[in-house]
């Protein structure tokens, strides 16, 4: 993810939604995605839009949404058409395709990366649509954060991420490998036994001690060996282990 992404939603959690331009899957990508182009209802919506919006020199942008990828970016979806909504899902599952059975959705983003942002009430039946679009693909959705974009509008306005996930035809479940290396005592075995046994470390070393495989590596305090370890989410992004308390 962009870094852009992570300073502009800080770590925020909530709820949004939007639509905005349709993009286009490569030819011969199995899904048959039409290239971007805007339809003369679709201008007229952005045109009724940008009379009410106004953004000034401060406005703050995402990078300008990508073709390829796993990420998409969405004004908003308000009661699409019969059409709209068929050319939406199988937008979706390229997005998926790209991503690996995962694609992020930036809800009240406009193509270019301008955070225009949703009424809550446009943002509801943004969000509805996005359900109905993943249940249509097979898919789960989940709200990962959300943040208020400031107009000095009297309507608050927001943007949400939304993580869609759909594990491929052709596999049982997501594999993900992520390599932990660091200088000696910087923590990388108390971080891994923190994240793959759900508890957090006593101060003295507790977390770790789950990692150890051999006599000298307890005594010492120290690995000396590589190991692996696992750890499972759900279908929506969570931690299978339970929550810390």
């Amino acid at each position: 993810m962009d870094a852009r992404v992570s300073e502009l939603f800080g770590s925020g959690n909530g709820h949004s939604s939007g639509s905005g331009g349709v993009s286009s899957g490569k030819p011969g990508n199995g899904y048959g995605v039409a290239p971007k182009k805007a339809s003369a209802k679709s201008k007229k919506a952005k045109a009724r839009l940008s009379r009410n919006f106004k953004p000034s020199n401060n406005t703050p942008y995402l990078p300008p949404e990508a073709e390829e990828g796993n990420i998409e970016y969405k004004l908003k979806l308000v009661n699409p058409t019969q059409y709209r909504f068929e050319h939406l899902a199988t937008q979706m599952k390229w997005r998926l395709q790209e991503g690996r059975g995962e694609a992020v959705y930036q809800i009240g983003v406009e193509d270019n990366g301008m955070l225009v942002g949703l009424s809550e009430e446009e943002m509801r039946a943004s969000l509805k649509t996005l359900h109905r679009l993943a249940e249509k693909v097979g898919a789960d959705i989940a709200i990962l954060r959300e943040r208020e974009v400031d107009y000095d509008s009297d309507v608050p306005r927001k943007i949400a991420e939304v993580l869609i996930r759909k594990v491929p035809d052709d596999q049982q479940f997501l594999d993900l490998r992520v390599a932990v290396l660091g200088n000696v005592d910087s923590g990388k075995s108390t971080l891994l036994g923190v994240l793959t046994q759900g508890e957090l470390d006593n101060g003295r070393g507790r977390a770790r001690l789950n990692l150890f495989r051999h006599l000298h590596e307890i005594q010492t305090g120290r690995t000396s060996s590589i190991s692996f370890e696992i750890l499972g989410f759900n279908s929506k992004g969570e931690s299978a282990l339970t929550h810390w308390g």
